[in-house]
């Protein structure tokens, strides 16, 4: 048996805790969040539902008890859907399942840790900042109850960090995200209004950029819809304002909904702007003990909701390296493995034009010393992706 903390308790933190607590560890789970607030919606697939039903039956039946399903998947502009490759990847081949049934972020994840909570072997230590210990290699960790008070924990043969592609123990470690695409800006705003069970994709024109827009609906109508609307580029200019999301956010939504008039936002407003790049951790391993888990490890998004099915590939191989079955050379092999594909595939979503796997392209920029990357690595993955686009 293991002693392990796991930080992060989102929904790979959490079913990585569960599945480390069912493997007989005694595991401490770190959040720093004091609670669970994400509107957001999420689109299960029945291959993460079956992992929970094999993990904990009662866990299953208390997310089935929040899902609802999606009755119509709708994909309506253009990007054509083209075939996947005849041999697929066990990411790609999880990414392919259609989504099954809508659950909401925030309802999930209460779901989840009320589990987590009523189990043996568990310590949760939650409104708590996770620190790493000492310089390593094998590193202790600190909780961080306030600025001024830290609380040391017994040294973890095993720290998993599981805090999303902004994982504050990467830049405490120094570590960073290699970018692999040119950024996107997006809208996130939740509606009371619900447009029922319901996923759908728009992609358009506006001002001649091509963006897409989604709508996540919810058969429950009390749950309402979350919509996630692309920025422009040119009105953005790498920094979006309250103004432009504004304004932006009226249009987009009445394109999206077909609506004449802009709908009403939840009790809060806008949800906020975020940011996101296909991107990896070069080594998602430090020291002796410390590995990185889902997004924390690269994010190779495609579509809404596929971050639960990247952290599912990788559990075993995190259970194998807690029983010591494994080393964190082999770990890390294989979550690169398996983001190198996700990556592969998300690729082919930010650049339509390709033609062909750029793999090989993803793995020509992990080989590129460090100094050589820095800002120019975008540059360099779409120099690489050149002769892979189709060209009229």
């Amino acid at each position: 048996m293991a002693n392990v903390v796991v930080s992060g308790l989102g929904p790979n933190g959490l079913f990585a805790a569960l599945s480390l607590q069912a493997a007989g560890h005694q595991v401490t789970a770190v959040e720093r969040r004091p609670s669970y607030l994400r509107t957001i919606h999420l689109s299960l697939r029945e291959t993460w539902l079956d992992d929970v039903r094999r993990l904990d039956q009662r866990l299953f039946d208390a997310v089935r008890a929040i899902a609802r399903p999606i009755e119509t998947v709708e994909h309506l502009g253009g990007r054509p859907r083209r075939p996947p490759p005849v041999e697929l990847d066990p990411v790609i081949r999880r990414l392919e399942a259609a989504p099954h049934v809508h659950v909401r972020l925030d309802e999930l994840e209460r779901v989840f840790l009320a589990r987590l909570s009523e189990l043996p072997r568990v310590t949760l230590e939650l409104s708590r900042q996770l620190v790493l210990d000492g310089p390593g290699p094998r590193f202790g960790v600190a909780v961080e109850e306030s600025p001024d008070r830290r609380r040391v924990l017994p040294v973890p043969e095993l720290i998993v960090i599981a805090e999303g592609g902004k994982s504050p123990t990467a830049k405490q470690l120094g570590l960073e995200m290699i970018k692999l695409s040119a950024p996107r800006f997006y809208v996130s705003v939740h509606l009371d209004a619900s447009i029922g069970p319901v996923t759908r994709r728009l992609d358009t024109v506006v001002d001649g950029s091509a963006v897409s827009y989604w709508a996540v609906g919810h058969a429950d109508p009390n749950r309402g819809t979350w919509l996630v609307l692309e920025i422009p580029p040119h009105l953005h200019e790498g920094s979006p304002s309250a103004r432009i999301d504004q304004a932006y956010f009226e249009l987009g939504a009445m394109l999206l909904l077909g609506t004449s008039r802009p709908p009403q936002p939840s009790a809060g407003g806008l949800r906020g702007t975020f940011r996101f790049e296909q991107q990896l951790l070069e080594r998602p391993v430090a020291g002796e003990n410390v590995c990185f888990f889902g997004d924390a490890a690269g994010m190779g998004h495609h579509a809404l909701a596929t971050g639960l099915e990247i952290g599912a590939v990788d559990l075993p191989r995190l259970l194998e390296l807690a029983a010591g079955t494994s080393s964190l050379d082999a770990y890390a092999a294989a979550v690169t493995r398996s983001r190198i594909a996700a990556l592969s595939y998300g690729l082919r979503e930010y650049y339509p034009a390709l033609e062909a796997d750029p793999s090989g392209v993803i793995e020509r920029v992990l080989a590129t010393r460090a100094e050589d990357r820095t800002v120019e690595t975008v540059a360099l993955v779409e120099a690489g992706l050149t002769p892979l686009l189709r060209h009229a």
